[in-house]
């Protein structure tokens, strides 16, 4: 299952839809998130992205 469902995929920068689909390309994990905070009358809203590659020893 992608990480990058449609209304990400509207609303994200290009850029790390670019990022989050090439490592999906590549079987990583990746998880994206969008978070907003704020206190009085400030915001902070970012792009979250985490990528897990596993690898096999050996």
């Amino acid at each position: 299952m992608s990480a990058l469902t449609p209304a990400i995929r509207q609303s994200a920068p290009a850029s790390l839809v670019d990022l989050a689909a090439d490592a999906e390309a590549q079987q990583w994990t990746v998880s994206v998130a969008f978070v907003a905070a704020g206190a009085e009358g400030q915001t902070a809203d970012l792009w979250r992205v985490e990528l897990d590659a596993l690898t096999e020893a050996g």
